[in-house]
């Protein structure tokens, strides 16, 4: 292999061989004979990276998009041909890595495929004996063959109609013509000045027939097509929506078969469907197209390209076919929904909330379900005290109609987004020929002219081959780490090198990675303050750029997740409800959104209930306040708030009126019974969770102890030595050790995260041989005592504990406390062999067993003014030299750990601390009440 390193440096030669060595290897497999070892090596090279193989079925994950992946696919293959290689692995071998990345492409299976078969064909010849067809079709079968989707039928949810039919996929005609349906019957134009009025029976006729031949519409389009003035508006467009649904399975078949496609019977339709469905190769559904429906090779190719929509419709098929006669006729969906089933319209009438089972078997969402299942103890817990409310009101995840103002801002911001996406998207196809380019690639265009076409941490200047390309060269990047923040918006995304990234940014905010070099810091921030765009956004992305370590332990965690979740639970939990009152649901059970809330809220000044002029979020009892607030939002409350905001923006003013008090001291009042309120924790004693670090440890002897070792990156270690971190002095081998040290204080004693993150400036070690080695891992000391798993032994650090069992000891007149720490790991071992997972008898030296404390459990602890606190436990934990301590909050604070400990509100109890101040382990029931805990 001496001609590969030709004319290179000796540290560059050994870099060079090992990048491209294995390809050579897979060129040369074409024309020489190999030896089994490196028959066998190269084979497990190739099949480690097998390819893509299209899947019509299978969804892609959430940066890939699929054109652009059969895009780089075929370029690859069409660089294959130019250069006159025969295969992926001869072609790989010719490229220069200090000129062209080698990794980071899109291959495709035939590709692999290929290869494998050439690669046999010839070395079948050498080794006869060996290289059998039965050893052929098992290495085949093992390595390209894939396993076919899993049948995920009975996932599919129950039609709320006819609760024993499974629904309906929108992929079917039924469903297709359900919603194109029942949004044209529900469809009302508001000419201007001018009273609302539904479709002409010729209008509803002609814009059917559309909806069925083209699918999706506009509005503008569906004004035109009827000859409406440009400023009417239809209630939908009004209520947010952007298209009107047609007819998608038939539009894009038309795109195919042409004018084919109206001679074809029902049946035909549904053959062709049930094709598009239930084929998932491309190349069986291209042949498909060619054998069965007599399609050239240019329509079989867009055939087999063919997406139908995916996700299910809310009815079965027997529910819309029961429908549909009557929504053909121009009946709403509502009215058709009451006459076909008027046995579903009678709503059944609960005196308390059964499961939830038996009223939303087809949910599905298991945050929504944990929500609806907590509603269901609050509120029968309510019924049972004060029986059946007059009225509930729920609280909608969802703005109070906005101001003309706000609307025509709202609407030209929108206008704006979808001009620029617009044109990002133009410049990609012209300049990247990428003809259908994802959402991350406009996304990565607009970040590249925010940022001026530099990168914001280097300085480098990049063009559009550097951004979209098979291997480009720079990457989206977080400014908050993602697992961190969870903040995947825009504004915290911008571009970064992606060897910056890789080497040096990683997952870590700009401060950490770059804090430690106030230059360099200080040239980042700039670039970011000089970005293009609007200066609100620009200023929320360089507030980022700061941010501290206690900057982003203050960030809402998952805010968009839950917010959607918000949403759905909230529409579910009025459906839910109103099966207390039967046909009154509709009355009974009323909505209205957040900010009418913090409208009242406001207006009768009930945010200084909690000492607080906004809504006090850190303490549980602003949902108490919530509720006060939402009591008082009756509709005729609503409509007087909405009507004032329209007024007074009339007059050139903003804000809402004012609502007086209901009663003379009314603030007082609530102050009295919002004071005591005590927030009911739902805890959490099931054995779930992480039960052992992710780290493996190694046993070894030094000095005659035992101690244990971890493998570790240079970059990752410290030079100070810590109880949270490992250092370079841990280092088992005194060589390496020593070699390392060395390193460091050669380069000025730099903080090795840095320093050893450069690979020219690892250290070389010199082995017995003469050999020059440079030191990437190294072996390296933890103070722990992990426990043996496993057969072989494997030792590991366990992860967090579970509970903590407390006794009552005597020693004469003197009482103690003491415990057992049970981690998670023993408590899911219990709970897997079908023990008890808080273990009450003791040994002789524990005595009587007094009860568990685990997260979330609530310890009362008398007061000197004859009061009381409640305490609400969030860690149990051993000290090695006091004990076991258990680490609480006040009941009611709703902060964040991090702001808990900041405040100095975090208390640490040991056992005996808590005996001294008589507490005791209390639950609390979904109202509030304090009982106490039988355990």
């Amino acid at each position: 292999m001496k001609q590969i390193a030709e004319g290179r440096a000796p540290d560059q030669q050994d870099k060079h061989f090992r990048q491209v060595f294995i390809y050579t290897l897979r060129a040369q497999a074409l024309d020489r004979k190999l030896e089994p070892f490196e028959l066998g090596r190269i084979l497990y090279h190739l099949f480690k990276r097998r390819g893509f193989l299209s899947n019509r079925k299978s969804a892609l994950r959430k940066d890939e998009d699929l054109g652009q992946i059969k895009g780089a696919i075929k370029q690859l293959t069409d660089r294959i041909g130019i250069a006159g290689c025969r295969t992926l692995g001869e072609y790989l071998a010719r490229i220069d890595p200090e000129e062209e990345r080698i990794r980071r492409r899109w291959l495709g299976r035939e590709m692999v495929e290929d290869e494998f078969l050439r690669i046999w064909e010839v070395q079948a010849r050498y080794h006869p004996a060996i290289l059998t067809e039965g050893l052929f079709q098992a290495i085949r079968k093992a390595a390209l063959w894939q396993l076919p989707l899993r049948n995920q039928k009975n996932l599919i949810g129950f039609c709320e109609l006819e609760p024993d039919c499974r629904r309906a996929p929108w992929a079917s005609l039924e469903a297709q013509r359900f919603r194109c349906l029942q949004k044209v019957n529900d469809l009302t134009v508001i000419p201007k000045g001018e009273t609302a009025r539904s479709l002409s029976p010729e209008e509803r006729a002609k814009l059917l027939l559309a909806l069925d031949v083209q699918g999706d519409m506009k509005f503008s389009t569906v004004r035109k097509l009827l000859g409406l003035p440009r400023d009417s508006v239809f209630n939908l467009e009004a209520g947010g929506e952007k298209n009107l649904p047609g007819n998608r399975i038939v539009s894009k078949l038309t795109r195919v078969f042409g004018e084919r496609l109206a001679s074809f019977s029902e049946a035909d339709l549904l053959r062709v469907i049930e094709d598009l469905r239930s084929i998932e190769k491309e190349s069986a559904l291209e042949k498909r197209g060619r054998t069965a429906w007599g399609l050239d090779q240019e329509q079989a190719d867009a055939f087999s390209r063919l997406s139908l929509e995916p996700r299910y419709c809310s009815l079965s098929r027997k529910a819309i076919r029961r429908l549909l006669p009557e929504m053909e006729a121009g009946v709403p969906f509502a009215t058709a929904k009451k006459n076909a089933y008027p046995e579903r319209s009678a709503a059944l009438r609960f005196s308390l909330l059964p499961p939830l089972g038996e009223v939303l078997p087809e949910l599905r969402n298991p945050a929504v379900h944990r929500v609806l299942s907590e509603l269901r103890k609050v509120v029968n817990a309510l019924i049972r005290r004060h029986g059946r409310p007059e009225y509930i009101r729920v609280e909608l995840a969802r703005d109070l109609r906005r101001s003309r103002f706000e609307r025509e801002r709202m609407s030209r911001v929108n206008r704006i987004r979808e001009k620029e996406r617009d044109h990002a998207r133009h410049r990609i196809k012209k300049e990247a020929r990428v003809q259908n380019p994802s959402r991350a690639d406009i996304d990565k265009v607009l970040l590249a002219e925010e940022c001026a076409w530099t990168c914001p941490y280097t300085g480098r200047h990049f063009g559009m081959h550097d951004l979209i390309s098979p291997s480009p060269n720079m990457d989206i990047e977080h400014i908050l780490p993602l697992s961190r923040s969870l903040d995947d918006s825009f504004g915290n995304k911008t571009l970064c090198d992606v060897q910056e990234n890789r080497n040096r940014k990683g997952k870590q905010t700009p401060w950490e990675a770059y804090g430690g070099e106030p230059e360099r810091y200080a040239e980042i921030l700039a670039r970011v303050g000089r970005f293009a765009g609007d200066p609100k956004a620009v200023s929320a992305k360089l507030r980022r750029f700061k941010a501290t370590d206690e900057d982003l332990g203050t960030l809402e965690q998952a805010a968009g997740r839950l917010l959607t979740d918000t949403r759905y639970a909230t529409r579910l939990a009025a459906r839910y409800l109103g099966g207390l009152y039967g046909d009154d649901e509709g009355v009974r059970v009323q909505t209205c959104s957040g900010q009418i809330t913090a409208i009242i809220r406001s207006s009768l000044g009930l945010n200084a209930v909690l000492g607080a002029d906004v809504k006090n979020r850190e303490d549980h009892r602003h949902h108490a306040v919530d509720a006060v607030a939402m009591s008082l939002a009756s509709p005729a409350i609503v409509k007087a708030l909405s009507d004032a905001a329209r007024d007074r923006e009339l007059h050139g003013k903003r804000g809402y009126g004012r609502i007086s008090e209901p009663w003379a001291g009314f603030i007082d009042a609530v102050c009295e019974k919002i004071d005591p309120v005590l927030a009911s924790p739902r805890v959490n004693r099931k054995a779930r969770g992480q039960l052992h670090e992710e780290t493996l440890y190694g046993r070894v002897q030094v000095e005659g102890e035992d101690c244990f070792v971890v493998r570790k990156p240079l970059q990752t270690l410290s030079a100070k030595q810590t109880a949270n971190s490992l250092s370079i002095y841990d280092i088992i081998d005194p060589r390496l050790r020593q070699v390392v040290v060395d390193a460091w204080e050669a380069s000025g004693r730099q903080d090795p995260k840095k320093l050893f993150a450069v690979e020219n400036n690892l250290p070389v070690l010199t082995g017995g041989n003469g050999r020059r080695m440079r030191v990437k891992c190294v072996r390296v000391r933890k103070a722990i005592s992990p426990e043996p798993l496993g057969e072989p032994v494997r030792f590991v650090n366990l992860g967090s504990n579970h509970h903590i069992e407390v006794f009552e000891i005597s020693k004469g007149k003197k009482r103690q406390w003491t415990g057992r720490l049970v981690t998670l790991h023993e408590a899911a071992r219990r709970a897997n062999n079908g023990t008890a997972m808080v273990d009450r008898t003791s040994p002789e030296d524990f005595g009587k067993f007094l009860f568990s404390l685990t997260q979330g459990e609530v310890i009362r602890v008398p007061a000197e003014d004859g009061l009381e606190a409640f305490f609400r436990v969030r860690t149990v934990y051993m000290r090695s030299s006091r004990g076991l301590y258990i680490d609480c909050s006040p009941l009611n604070d709703a902060r964040l750990k991090a702001e808990i400990r900041k405040g100095r509100q975090w208390i640490e109890f040991s056992l005996n601390k808590l005996r001294e101040m008589g507490a005791t382990k209390v639950s609390l029931t979904p109202l509030g009440e304090v009982r106490a805990a039988h355990d």
